[in-house]
């Protein structure tokens, strides 16, 4: 089940991507305000666009392995969740940085840039841990 979700988010983010390009190639009249701020939006850089598809694709599939590993041991959820999403998150951030800025800045910036992104991800994934029992309390109120 978790990896006909990882497909269906990744699929939507491609689709996404098109209908973004495709939305540019749309000739506004000239009377059209929006237009600069669609395109200053919808411009699509190849690097990040690469390292998003590239580094989700690869992390939900690292997360849901590692989830089944644990689920598999009896692990509580929130060890689960915690440490799926952590070790997952890693090779999110390490991949998409590495994609995306590899070359057009030195390495002291990047590992700056990766180093922010997972302390922030990090704790992001450590918040969610209340909001994951609540909702499993509330699915099992509907059963």
């Amino acid at each position: 089940e978790a990896i006909k979700t990882i497909y269906l988010g990744f699929l939507a983010m491609i689709i996404m991507t098109i209908f973004m390009g495709i939305s540019l190639l749309y000739i506004p009249s000239s009377s059209d305000f929006a237009s600069d701020s669609l395109n200053t939006i919808f411009t699509l850089n190849v690097r990040i666009t690469l390292g998003s598809l590239i580094g989700f694709g690869i992390s939900q599939f690292i997360d849901a392995t590692i989830y089944e590993l644990l689920n598999n041991r009896k692990c509580p959820i929130w060890i689960k969740n915690n440490v799926s999403t952590i070790i997952s998150q890693l090779f999110d951030t390490i991949i998409f940085c590495t994609i995306t800025y590899f070359g057009t800045v030195n390495f002291s910036v990047l590992f700056s840039i990766m180093l922010s992104m997972y302390v922030f991800k990090f704790v992001i994934s450590l918040l969610d841990t209340p909001f994951l029992y609540i909702t499993k309390k509330l699915k099992s109120r509907e059963l």
